[in-house]
């Protein structure tokens, strides 16, 4: 039996794992915040993805939804993610972040449908850096431990009534 649920778990985690340049689609069905993959292991300060936007996000649910981040501990205590939302008008990029665990989001890229993005978010002393293609924000940062690559995620309490995909590719 024992050897029948450890076979299980490494198919799982084995199936569930993102590698680096590889591509992922990420599926986050109606009503859902996440999709089906297990948390990846981080312990950088660092995290370099790229991505394309379609016309799966041209839904509003009233949030900040993030594409790809990292956590250094806990995602809420101390974490960094680009995230976006769409207003009716247009896709906005937003530096999200928890510093000591207040949150802080603030908008600073522009997205389009059809265009693809690579996007590097770096903790530099006390600083997140994100880059965006040409768009660059700086704001403060704060902790060190190892955590997470923090996966697409509709956020808030709503969710979308459309199921939203993306492409992923983590360097």
């Amino acid at each position: 039996m024992k050897t029948k649920i450890a076979i299980l778990f490494i198919l799982i985690i084995n199936n569930a794992c993102v590698k680096p340049d590889e591509s992922h689609l990420y599926q986050i069905r109606s009503g859902n915040h996440r999709s089906a993959t297990a948390p990846i292991p981080h312990a950088g300060n660092e995290i370099c993805f790229e991505f394309t936007v379609n016309s799966t996000w041209l839904q509003d649910n009233n949030a900040v939804n993030k594409i790809c981040g990292f956590s250094l501990g806990l995602v809420h205590e101390n974490s960094a993610r680009l995230g976006w939302m769409f207003d009716g008008d247009r896709l906005q990029a937003y530096a999200y972040t928890y510093v000591e665990g207040v949150r802080f989001f603030a908008p600073f890229a522009i997205l389009q449908v059809g265009q693809s993005y690579y996007c590097q978010i770096t903790k530099e002393g006390d600083e997140y850096h994100f880059r965006l293609n040409e768009f660059e924000y700086r704001c403060p940062a704060k902790g060190w431990l190892p955590g997470d690559i923090l996966l697409p995620y509709i956020g808030g309490e709503g969710t979308f009534e459309n199921d939203w995909f993306v492409e992923l590719k983590i360097k």
